[in-house]
C-alpha cells in the first residue's frame, strides 16, 4: 500500500513531513539504535528515524539516519513545545541550545572525522523537566 505523505504532528504543530511519496507507512525495526521507528522515501532510503521514548508530546528527537558516508552530515531535528527550555548536547560535540519562546524546533548538524559508531546523545530541559536522549550512528566509508 503507497502512502502520499507522511506528517508527523505534535499538539497540532507539524514537526516532520515526508515530502516525497513514501513505499509505505512508517514502521518499527531494530537497528543500531534498537528498536526505533523508520520512515522511508520513495528511494527506499531512510527519511527519518525515530525512538519512541524520544517521541511524544513534551518534546521530539529524530534523527534523519542512524548511518552515514564519512564526510557527510548527521542531522538531528529536536523540537521542544514549551517556553525557556535548553537542550544540553554532550555528545558527539558539546553544544548549549537555549530558546524563550515556545517555538522550539532546532537542527543538530555534526560531520564525522572517521570512521566508526558515534553516540549522539544530550539532556532536553524544561520547567522542572530533565530528560536525557541517546541516539546512536555509524558512519561508513563513501
Amino acid at each position: 500500500m503507497a502512502v502520499d505523505r507522511i506528517i508527523i504532528c505534535v499538539l497540532g504543530i507539524m514537526i516532520f513531513s515526508c515530502g516525497h511519496t513514501t513505499k509505505e507507512a512508517p514502521r518499527k525495526m531494530v537497528g543500531v539504535n534498537g528498536e526505533a521507528i523508520y520512515v522511508f522515501n520513495k528511494a527506499d532510503t531512510i527519511a527519518t528515524v525515530y525512538k519512541q521514548e524520544y517521541f511524544g508530546p513534551d518534546f521530539q528527537v529524530i534523527i534523519n539516519e542512524d548511518t552515514i558516508a564519512l564526510g557527510s552530515f548527521f542531522i538531528s531535528h529536536l523540537n521542544v513545545p514549551h517556553s525557556n527550555f535548553e537542550i544540553l548536547i554532550s555528545s558527539p560535540t558539546s553544544q548549549i541550545i537555549r530558546e524563550d519562546s515556545t517555538f522550539g524546533d532546532k537542527e543538530y548538524r555534526y560531520k564525522p572525522d572517521h570512521i566508526g559508531t558515534y553516540d549522539f546523545r544530550g539532556v532536553i530541559k524544561y520547567d522542572s523537566v530533565s530528560a536525557p536522549f541517546e541516539y546512536k550512528f555509524v558512519v561508513i566509508d563513501k
